[in-house]
């Protein structure tokens, strides 16, 4: 059961606060497809905001510049720089913030499913529904875990109905 949405969820994994609703065992594909699309999404922008930072900036680091970086909004707000590298520099930190975000969600949502667990089963140690990494990706990727793993629009029929699970 869910607090926030006052629901029941079959497989609750999570509560997302990010996107707003229960991750369960309908949408937890569609879920890490989401959090691996977001990441190569911010992994671009970030890559290109680093190459053009790069040719921006001077050759040689200054203090200056490294505070800049350590430093950015506090720079903008107190209007010790207002200049468009200092922006730059601003939407550069946010970027590589939400890549660290990004990477670090999907690395620990992998994990959760290829040891077979939920959340709060990760949270007490409960290992009983962990069927083996293969079986474990079929059970949130359904039986074309390989095609759906990648293409969130694949046939991909999950095998159980929600309700009664294989443990070990």
């Amino acid at each position: 059961h869910c607090n926030t949405c006052n629901m029941c969820v079959i497989k609750r994994e999570h509560h997302c606060m990010f996107v707003g609703y229960c991750v369960g065992h309908m949408n937890h594909r569609y879920f890490c497809l989401f959090l691996a699309y977001l990441w190569i999404g911010v992994g671009y922008c970030t890559y290109f905001n680093t190459v053009f930072l790069m040719r921006m900036m001077t050759s040689t680091v200054t203090w200056g510049q490294l505070l800049k970086f350590l430093l950015p909004m506090i720079m903008l707000i107190t209007g010790i720089d207002m200049s468009w590298m200092q922006l730059y520099i601003f939407f550069w930190s946010v970027h590589f913030a939400g890549f660290l975000l990004t990477s670090v969600l999907l690395i620990y949502h992998v994990r959760l499913i290829v040891f077979g667990t939920t959340t709060y089963e990760s949270n007490h140690n409960d290992r009983k529904y962990d069927l083996g990494w293969r079986q474990n990706l079929t059970e949130v990727f359904g039986r074309n875990w390989k095609v759906a793993a990648v293409w969130p629009f694949a046939e991909s029929k999950l095998p159980h109905n929600g309700v009664n699970w294989d443990t070990k």
